[in-house]
């Protein structure tokens, strides 16, 4: 972190408590005036008060005004009780809340920022659902922060979460399930599609595999398995002799592994040169015409529009024998499509449901490949779909008991905030 730019925040904010409380106030009483329901909700979340920033948690919620209200269990040598920050419509940085926090009202020595500076980024953030609109956006900027769990008001304790970094947007938040590895963004009924899935068994002995891979190491792994191949002819007409096999599996499951591009699985010669295509949109609508439950996995599966198919997707290219051996073990080890979903998935390869959900008859998800330290995601390895029939909706979940709750949306035009007009003063010199 720039030293500059950390005291420069540290005093912009000290500046305005001091000249506008009404604009915004650092907290070192006990508490702040109009705010003890959100003070209870952060005490019954954070670990007990401390000196050390390493240990340090923050909670942030959103306020009535649509200002972020942030709640720490830093006791700052400053004060006797932890600090708290409210009412700063402009404020939505939390390293720059989280300076303000350690030092307010505090000229730090040159250790003291040493020490910030190695330990903040490791500070527990605890974030409310009403930091997050119903699209599961925000105005908070998180980004460097990967200690970061979600609340929700009505289940607690926080979730533990991934940050998932596309490559040209800001990081998404994505909640955790309550297994490993099984994530999907903070506003998605999770509850629900994972009660659903815990209800559609999943049955060994009614399952095939068809593999749309010619690799020998694949094949050698599949047929070391107790999988059950189904053999097509794939040729020019491989979705017409894929669908005979469909016609003899109906009330069964066929699991599809191949490589996919641009829409279609595809399998190419020795040249590249693509020498059989079926579209994954044709598989999918076959399988649901002769009542065939259908795994499909394959790459960049799950950025396929859809309005028919809800399904479980990877976003990223993936090793064709580490796919089949994850296959294999969910095949063994899983007695509905929810332990299916979960086997599939590891800490390595977490799976990301699709956050349209509304939008399909089934669930469509992500693979991603995540390091092997922290907690921040940004390669998809492929994807996988499962076809369950009968589409979400909003009505359904509130008819299950789940209620979906539409969160206020944080991006609001701010007028001329109190910030810069300090620090136009500043520069005026008044």
């Amino acid at each position: 972190m720039n030293v500059a730019k950390l005291l420069k925040f540290f005093v912009f904010l000290i500046l305005i408590s001091a000249a506008n409380t009404n604009a915004g106030v650092i907290c070192l009483n006990p508490g702040i005036a109009g705010f003890e329901p959100a003070a209870i909700r952060a005490k019954s979340l954070l670990t007990p008060p401390t000196k050390n920033v390493e240990n340090a948690k923050l909670y942030i919620e959103k306020d009535s005004e649509g200002d972020f209200y942030f709640h720490s269990n830093y006791i700052s040598r400053a004060s006797d009780n932890p600090t708290k920050i409210a009412g700063f419509s402009e404020l939505k940085d939390v390293d720059v809340a989280l300076q303000n926090i350690v030092f307010p009202g505090i000229e730090p020595s040159k250790s003291d920022l040493l020490d910030f500076q190695v330990n903040y980024r490791d500070v527990e953030i605890i974030l409310d659902q009403s930091v997050f609109d119903g699209k599961g956006n925000t105005a908070l900027k998180f980004d460097g922060f990967e200690n970061i769990r979600y609340s929700r008001r009505d289940d607690p304790p926080p979730t533990v979460t991934l940050l998932y970094n596309r490559g040209t947007e800001k990081n998404k938040l994505l909640k955790r399930t309550e297994k490993c590895c099984v994530f999907s963004e903070v506003t998605t009924p999770q509850k629900e599609i994972m009660k659903r899935l815990q209800m559609k068994k999943y049955q060994p002995k009614d399952t095939k595999l068809l593999s749309l891979i010619i690799d020998s190491s694949t094949e050698k792994t599949i047929k070391s398995s107790n999988l059950n191949e189904v053999k097509v002819d794939l040729n020019d007409k491989a979705l017409a002799n894929i669908e005979k096999q469909l016609e003899k599996m109906k009330g069964k499951t066929l699991i599809v592994l191949g490589h996919v591009e641009k829409g279609k699985y595809v399998i190419n010669n020795s040249m590249g040169k693509e020498v059989v295509s079926v579209k994954i949109g044709d598989l999918r609508s076959l399988a649901n015409k002769h009542n065939v439950q259908l795994i499909d996995v394959g790459c960049n599966t799950a950025s396929l529009p859809s309005s028919q198919f809800n399904s479980i997707g990877v976003a990223a290219r993936f090793n064709s024998v580490q796919a089949a051996e994850l296959l294999i073990k969910a095949h063994n080890s899983s007695k509905n499509y929810a332990e299916f979903l979960h086997n599939i998935s590891s800490n390595d390869m977490p799976v990301v449901i699709d956050s349209k959900i509304y939008e399909h008859t089934d669930i469509r998800a992500n693979i991603l490949s995540k390091p092997r330290w922290g907690s921040i995601v940004q390669k998809s390895v492929g994807t996988i779909a499962l076809t369950l029939g009968s589409s979400i909706t909003k009505t359904s979940m509130l008819n299950s008991g789940n209620q979906v709750v539409d969160l206020v949306d944080p991006n609001q035009q701010d007028q001329k905030s109190a910030l810069q007009r300090a620090l136009e003063r500043m520069v005026r010199g008044e």
